[in-house]
């Protein structure tokens, strides 16, 4: 594929499981197809960093070469988060924008009210901040404790097929008004055939729960779990990623923008508010 200048279109893939998870590989490999693919991604893992920008990464960016498939990938190792993997790709590395970032696969699902703390979207928003189309990819896990210690094991196939399928997409024509990003969710059981569905996220809907390690003093440290809740339809939203994906083993699709603010008539709120104030 070429961009309007006739130039080879430039991706640039992120990931916060690191430069050497399986996914980022899957996804560099399906997207190779379309156009000519940056990798660059925090050289060790970044799950949980969001979009942050922690002033202690040191920003480093190391060139590691890996053979795939045939061929010899230039990887850019950087000291950082999937958030500043892209700032960095954009500033320092390709020196200009790319026309799409994808950021994933991820090994694992980012639903509910995982979406604020997911380094994968992190990466994404950051990209649509610079005013880059992006897109945040996650793949399911079957069994979420016993398959996390075993990224090795994954099949990336499927959620690398879709991967290649929104990024067409999303390359094809620039995505409507308010939309500056897609979330796109695999389930574990999902072949090329498996229908996707526009969704949105169940943000109020806790899907993970955080458990605290076990610990003597506060001297020690704080190690934490990850743990997926039971899944029921109670209370949640039928057009929502969770139910997509947990119930109904579809591909879900969501539209995410970089305006969190709410979506409230504005002089309402600001009579509500005044009415308080003079209560």
């Amino acid at each position: 594929m070429r961009n309007s200048y006739q130039q080879p279109v430039q991706i640039v893939v992120t990931n916060d499981d690191g430069v050497q998870a399986p996914g980022i590989w899957a996804a560099a490999a399906a997207l190779a197809e379309l156009g000519e693919v940056t990798i660059s991604a925090p050289r060790a893992q970044a799950s949980g960093s969001g979009r942050s920008f922690p002033f202690f990464n040191d920003g480093k960016i190391s060139v590691q070469n890996v053979e795939l498939h045939g061929r010899t990938w230039q990887a850019h190792a950087v000291g950082g988060t999937p958030a500043q993997a892209v700032y960095h790709a954009v500033v320092d590395i390709l020196g200009r924008k790319p026309d799409l970032v994808v950021s994933g696969i991820n090994f694992g699902e980012n639903l509910g009210d995982s979406l604020g703390r997911s380094g994968t979207i992190g990466g994404a928003l950051e990209a649509a901040g610079l005013g880059i189309p992006a897109l945040a990819v996650s793949l399911q896990l079957k069994n979420h404790r016993l398959e996390m210690s075993h990224p090795s094991e994954a099949d990336f196939a499927t959620a690398a097929y879709f991967t290649r399928f929104f990024a067409r997409l999303v390359l094809q024509k620039p995505l409507p008004y308010d939309v500056d990003a897609l979330k796109v969710e695999v389930p574990y059981n999902a072949t090329p055939q498996t229908p996707w569905r526009v969704t949105r996220s169940a943000a109020r809907f806790c899907y993970y729960s955080i458990l605290p390690g076990e610990r003597e003093n506060w001297d020690e440290p704080a190690k934490y779990d990850i743990v997926r809740n039971d899944q029921t339809r109670d209370g949640l939203p039928p057009d929502s990623d969770v139910a997509a994906v947990a119930h109904d083993h579809v591909v879900a699709v969501t539209p995410l923008s970089i305006d969190m603010s709410s979506r409230i008539q504005l002089d309402d709120l600001s009579y509500e508010l005044k009415s308080r104030e003079q209560a």
